[in-house]
């Protein structure tokens, strides 16, 4: 059994595609086409559950049509819906040196120096000049924390954990 800290969050089934069970992935992090992976896990009742891929393509930058062996119809595609879709750390392929976009931070855990275990980068807000982790804490809830070079102590890619020197007070802004 695979347990939760052996895999990342990558995003979730928005909703059934068509009649012969596709859904919508719809992803931060595209490491499922980067790799000969042919697994998913989806969280269904609290628990990681394989579903192995038939087919994807693509819909657009964030979103893929995606068929996984043994569900196909509209019904069986539909109890899939709104389910969180995780990736296996086993199987992240070695980075090449090619330009990474900031959704690459997604699933990282961070740590800050200071207050220890923040959470889970849930996404990446990149829509201003400040880019902003949205941090999915443990106990629930979210923390959002500004992401600066000069509050980066360390980067764990292998590990997926980004280490944080925050400023003091920083956090206690989200409360």
């Amino acid at each position: 059994m695979i347990r939760r800290e052996d895999i990342y969050k990558i995003g979730y089934i928005a909703r059934a595609h068509g009649l012969a069970g596709e859904v919508d992935l719809t992803f931060t992090d595209d490491v499922f086409d980067r790799t000969e992976a042919n697994v998913l896990f989806l969280m269904l009742d609290g628990l990681p559950v394989p579903f192995f891929i038939d087919s994807y393509r693509f819909k657009n930058r964030s979103t893929a049509i995606m068929k996984f062996e043994d569900v196909d119809d509209v019904e069986r595609a539909q109890q899939l819906c709104g389910a969180e879709v995780y990736f296996p750390l086993s199987m992240i392929p070695e980075r090449e040196e090619e330009p990474l976009t900031w959704n690459y931070l997604t699933g990282f855990s961070v740590d800050d120096v200071n207050s220890g275990h923040l959470g889970v980068v849930d996404y990446v807000d990149d829509r201003n000049v400040n880019l902003l982790l949205c941090i999915k804490r443990e106990a629930g809830g979210e923390v959002l924390v500004p992401f600066h070079e000069d509050f980066l102590v360390s980067v764990d890619e292998k590990a997926r954990v980004l280490t944080l020197q925050l400023p003091e007070g920083l956090l206690d802004l989200n409360n």
